[in-house]
């Protein structure tokens, strides 16, 4: 067993496969919406989604090794080239309109990202009544906050944490140092106060490079320290 070292008196979270999981349904939904909204050549939709799974991986792992953000233009421009799309990226006006509809679109009940454990809510709430402030820290990807913000709000998420960083807003990615530190400043405490969670052993536990201490969500079991339902956040006990 390992204990949440004393010190600690804030949270950091993940947000994808840590707080939330992913929705089948609205992938198709969005890539659907992107292409109306840019007017593309109609294309099968399964081509469009394999080669948006493709870009997304890709950026993704960009992300994770250049420690800076890639959103949807980079991702367009590479899902583009793949499909044979001849058009440039969409302007920075453009794509913010595209964001903010896709966040109406992902508000709707059947496209909302579920929450991993049916719990979730009571434990994050417990854990701000035992006398620790929350964070997100999250690798937005292909959503920026006009998605993310309208999601957790309408999931009861967003006014349970006090601090909100997402890369696409700053432009840093996680395992970017800096990113934690700038984490743990605005949850006004010392790298060493503050636990980050998340389900990345790179992007996440690496958190520990900055001083912080860190602790894999991993319900399968790990060979990092770990923990397998946020309840044992609760006990300040984490498995090993």
């Amino acid at each position: 067993m390992y204990t949440i070292p004393t010190q600690v008196t804030s949270l950091s979270f993940d947000i994808w496969k840590t707080l939330l999981g992913g929705n089948k349904a609205f992938t198709r939904m969005r890539l659907r919406l992107i292409f109306e909204e840019l007017d593309l050549p109609d294309v099968d939709i399964e081509h469009v989604v394999e080669a948006y799974k493709r870009a997304d991986k890709f950026f993704n792992n960009e992300a994770e090794h250049t420690m800076t953000d890639y959103g949807m233009g980079e991702r367009l421009q590479m899902m583009f080239a793949t499909l044979g799309i001849d058009r440039p990226i969409p302007d920075v006006s453009t794509i913010a309109a595209i964001q903010a509809k896709i966040g109406v679109l992902r508000c709707q009940p059947e496209y909302l990202p579920p929450l991993l454990e049916s719990d979730l809510l009571q434990t994050l709430g417990k854990l701000k009544d035992q006398g620790l402030v929350l964070g997100l820290l999250s690798n937005t990807g292909m959503d920026d906050i006009q998605v993310m913000e309208p999601v957790l709000k309408k999931l009861g998420i967003w006014d349970l944490f006090q601090v909100r960083i997402f890369s696409s807003e700053d432009g840093r990615a996680k395992p970017n140092p800096s990113l934690f530190l700038r984490m743990a400043r605005e949850l006004k405490a010392a790298p060493h106060q503050v636990l980050h969670i998340g389900d990345n052993t790179n992007a996440d536990y690496r958190a520990i490079k900055a001083g912080l201490h860190a602790v894999v969500y991993a319900p399968e079991g790990s060979s990092y320290p770990h923990i397998t339902s946020m309840s044992q956040l609760l006990k300040k006990e984490l498995t090993r």
